[in-house]
């Protein structure tokens, strides 16, 4: 990495563009497979498992994880035994496909594991939501642990918290950026929360010590206002901004932290419920550096999310099915976009 761009290891820009996949967030056995991996990277093509027809050309995969399917500890009733496995399995396909894949730390649980294990049982039921404010300490323990597995693989990258919201918003006070790098006594939301230098130093030490690192800002990662002020101290990290249809007006300030530092956008979409696509075509675009705030190199991104939800429009959903892959009106979009590269 040198300064606001990411190099490969001949030295060459490397631009991150692809999709996530959805589901090990909520369920501690997912719903993934192999063909997923074909059909969304740049080797499917013609006639490939599935039976898409085209691949999407993605060169990256995120993945959103939940810390307590995967922490076996004593007292933490969602453990699953098998969970790392699947993990592990979703890096193999990646890579057998040609992909980096990132590791996003997704749903926690405010370091009590009965938070974690009520939202997963309502999740089952699709009420569930464990998005919290801020990272916890066990959060930490995640990371030490995922960190020290992958840390001889350069393609695995690390997000280590995914919607960041302490203090709301929009606008973040100068004490919630402070709790988003430092961490601290977050009395609005209850609990102590751990910021984004301990798990940096986490990864760290774990042995990770050149593997990729993505940092999230605040207001659910659309807000990276705060950034240059409040930046992690270390090496080879981006910083990540979500955008969905409500959030473009956050383009300009990405595009000024984008100037100092590599900006990867690893959620976006329209969730309004419409199946717009005028955020996929303003964010797609703007990432290749098109429009009035275009930022001063192009933009990394993963969108939201190669999953059929049942609300599709509102999930949102970048297919139909997963039996023909059929990309949805916002799909279409990405994939057009994938296939035409930065």
């Amino acid at each position: 990495m040198v300064g606001n761009v990411v190099h490969d290891s001949a030295g060459n820009v490397h631009i991150f563009r692809g999709v996530n996949e959805p589901s090990l967030e909520w369920s501690c056995s997912g719903a993934t497979s192999e063909v997923d991996y074909e059909i969304m990277s740049e080797k499917a093509a013609a006639g490939s498992t599935g039976g898409a027809g085209v691949g999407w050309n993605a060169n990256v995969v995120r993945l959103p994880l939940n810390q307590d399917c995967w922490l076996n500890d004593p007292s933490n009733t969602s453990y699953d035994p098998t969970y790392a496995g699947t993990v592990d399995q979703q890096v193999q396909w990646a890579e057998q496909f040609g992909m980096d894949i990132i590791l996003d730390l997704h749903w926690s649980d405010k370091g009590t594991y009965s938070v974690g294990a009520a939202c997963l049982l309502a999740s089952e039921s699709g009420t569930g939501n464990c998005q919290q404010a801020m990272a916890d300490a066990h959060s930490l323990t995640f990371w030490q642990q995922v960190a020290a597995k992958y840390a001889s693989d350069k393609h695995v990258l690390f997000e280590l918290y995914n919607e960041p919201f302490v203090g709301r918003g929009p606008g973040p006070s100068s004490a919630s950026w402070s709790l988003w790098l430092n961490g601290g006594d977050d009395t609005a939301d209850g609990f102590t929360v751990v910021g984004m230098q301990q798990l940096y130093n986490a990864v760290r030490s774990a042995g990770a010590a050149d593997n990729l690192v993505i940092i999230g800002g605040l207001y659910w990662a659309n807000d990276l206002s705060g950034v240059k002020a409040n930046a992690v101290s270390g090496t080879n990290i981006l910083y990540a901004a979500h955008v969905y249809e409500t959030g473009t007006s956050a383009l300009p300030t990405i595009s000024t932290v984008a100037a100092t530092y590599p900006v990867i956008l690893t959620e976006f979409g329209d969730r309004s419920g419409s199946c717009a696509t005028a955020t996929d075509t303003t964010v797609t675009q703007y990432a290749n550096k098109q429009g009035g705030s275009a930022p001063p190199v192009e933009l990394s991104w993963t969108a939201w999310g190669f999953y059929a939800a049942a609300n599709t429009c509102t999930f949102p959903s970048l297919i139909s099915d997963e039996t023909s892959y059929t990309p949805t009106a916002e799909g279409k979009v990405v994939q057009t976009a994938l296939i035409a590269g930065p």
